[in-house]
């Protein structure tokens, strides 16, 4: 049977296992927005092989038996697939990688659509590098709409930053969340709303605020 399949890619060295008689098509962007190959396979029962994809920056080196696919754009940069036969022997580093940064308030990892590029094209990055500490879209759009986070830990196994405040990277998360209007905030707390729109504080503060509502409700 025919049929086409769609791969999604990254930035670096791709493998996918796709059948002999495959053949690429098309790369773009898929409606989500992500990189991605499309390819023509006549035989879906044929044997499968590793097909070895790289995406890289316009005018950057690659593989010397590499075979131009496609160019598209991802973010505000161009991005260059490209194709190699399987068994080459390639580097799993590249000189270019999909930034990412840890939400500050549920501590997963989100990518931020940046790309990043080693000047001297030293082949040093996996495809995925986390750069720091951010919020992940769920958590800015609730910012935008101007709540503050309360990221509930243990305080007293919490690293702190030199001006007292607990460090995120070294906070005992206990898991809870909670979120409140700024007007709400500085309303109960006797301190400024942070500039970052997150607190870190006691799992005792959350459920005291949940008692309250509740007092409220009834």
């Amino acid at each position: 049977m025919r049929a086409v399949y769609k791969y999604q890619l990254e930035v670096g060295q791709n493998t996918v296992q796709v059948p002999e008689t495959g053949t690429p098509l098309y790369v773009g962007l898929d409606p989500d927005g992500i990189l991605c190959v499309w390819i023509d396979i006549p035989n879906t029962d044929a044997t499968m092989i590793s097909h070895a994809y790289i995406v890289a920056g316009t005018g950057h080196p690659v593989h010397s038996r590499a075979i131009h696919v496609g160019s598209t754009r991802q973010g505000v940069r161009l991005a260059r697939v490209q194709t190699v036969r399987a068994g080459d022997d390639m580097t799993n580093k590249s000189h270019v990688t999909m930034e990412a940064n840890v939400c500050v308030v549920c501590a997963e990892t989100f990518d931020t659509g940046a790309i990043l590029l080693d000047r001297q094209l030293r082949e040093r990055f996996e495809s995925r590098t986390t750069t720091g500490w951010g919020m992940c879209p769920h958590h800015e759009a609730l910012k935008d709409d101007g709540y503050v986070a309360l990221v509930a830990c243990d305080e007293s196994k919490s690293g702190r930053l030199s001006n007292g405040n607990v460090d995120p990277g070294k906070a005992w998360r206990t898991g809870t969340v909670a979120h409140l209007r700024r007007a709400v905030f500085a309303d109960v707390f006797n301190v400024p709303v942070p500039d970052m729109m997150v607190c870190f504080c006691d799992d005792n503060v959350i459920e005291a605020l949940v008692k309250m509502e509740h007092r409220e409700d009834t």
